[in-house]
């Protein structure tokens, strides 16, 4: 009689061992398949943001910003994700720090309770031709800043505030033409204290510093020289126009006035937007169109940003960078 062979518990251990490290590897090779197939077609997250420097553009404002060949550092996962989606009404596009205005196109006038009487919030470094002048509290802190700092240049305190929502512009006006963007509240239009009188500013000589350096506090030359074409005003050195740091500073780098700026910034959306450094903030900016009476834009979920209309047909959204 033929004796069965007995297996022996070592034998039985490994067989075991082998099945189950079989086992998981298929499972592991199945996953990886499945986990490819799955993700097919899925869209990388807003485009590629890519940090870059922008290198100028056309002097027309119609072709986007040329870029310098840098690295790169895209943000990969679904579409959209990070954002959400935010209704602006219809009015909201006559609103912001970069709205286009003349008389055809006026914008939304500032509300005193988003004013300050510049009379008790300005500093002793200039002067005000009236008592009652109101200006955008950002504004107002932006320029004391600036007036602060001309002082500290030049020990001198020889400017004045001649207007800014209403300046006179009658006959003997040191400043003779109103503007359609001052009702906004982020204009300021300058004379200088001469001899017994107020005397006209023409941006020379050492006054001069503040057309050279007030895009370091968030202000532009609104109507500078050599746009005229661009803007349909000729030069007014005396009309400052606040529209935050970061533009400011991108328009004075670039050498455009706002109609190019605002142009320029069509060309960059939400999944794909232009990027920019100032005081060591990387910022994003990115134009959404405007869609009948309420519009629906993306915005960061989290975070800064800020939203302006550009008085025509879309908003700019300027936000920093995470």
């Amino acid at each position: 009689m033929a004796s069965g062979r007995k297996l022996k518990p070592a034998s039985v251990i490994i067989s075991m061992v082998a099945v189950i490290v079989s086992m998981v590897t298929i499972d592991s090779v199945r996953r990886d398949i499945f986990r490819v197939n799955t993700n097919e077609g899925v869209k990388v997250e807003d485009g590629h943001f890519i940090s870059q420097t922008a290198d100028g553009m056309s002097v027309e404002g119609t072709l986007p910003f040329n870029f310098e060949d840098e690295p790169t550092t895209a943000f990969e996962g679904l579409k959209n994700v990070g954002y959400t989606q935010l209704s602006v009404d219809s009015e909201s596009i006559s609103k912001g720090l970069l709205v286009i205005a003349d008389d055809a196109h006026p914008v939304s006038a500032i509300e005193e309770k988003d004013t300050v009487d510049l009379f008790k919030a300005k500093n002793e470094y200039y002067t005000l031709v009236e008592q009652n002048v109101r200006l955008s509290d950002e504004a107002a802190e932006a320029f004391n800043l600036m007036m602060a700092d001309y002082y500290e240049t030049y020990q001198l305190t020889d400017f004045v505030v001649y207007g800014t929502t209403d300046t006179y512009t009658a006959e003997g006006s040191y400043c003779p033409r109103h503007f359609a963007e001052s009702a906004a509240g982020n204009c300021v239009d300058l004379a200088l204290c001469g001899w017994e009188s107020v005397i006209s500013y023409d941006g020379a000589d050492i006054q001069g510093w503040v057309n050279e350096n007030c895009y370091k506090y968030g202000f532009i030359v609104r109507y500078p020289q050599d746009k005229t074409a661009q803007t349909g005003q000729e030069y007014c050195p005396w009309h400052l126009r606040y529209v935050g740091k970061v533009h400011s500073t991108i328009m004075h780098d670039k050498g455009l006035c706002l109609e190019e700026y605002v142009g320029a910034l069509k060309d960059f959306t939400c999944d794909s937007p232009y990027e920019y450094t100032v005081d060591e903030t990387s910022y994003k900016i990115y134009y959404a169109p405007a869609e009948g009476e309420s519009a629906k834009i993306s915005v960061p979920i989290s975070g800064n940003y800020e939203i302006s209309g550009n008085n025509s047909d879309g908003y700019i959204i300027t936000s920093v960078k995470k």
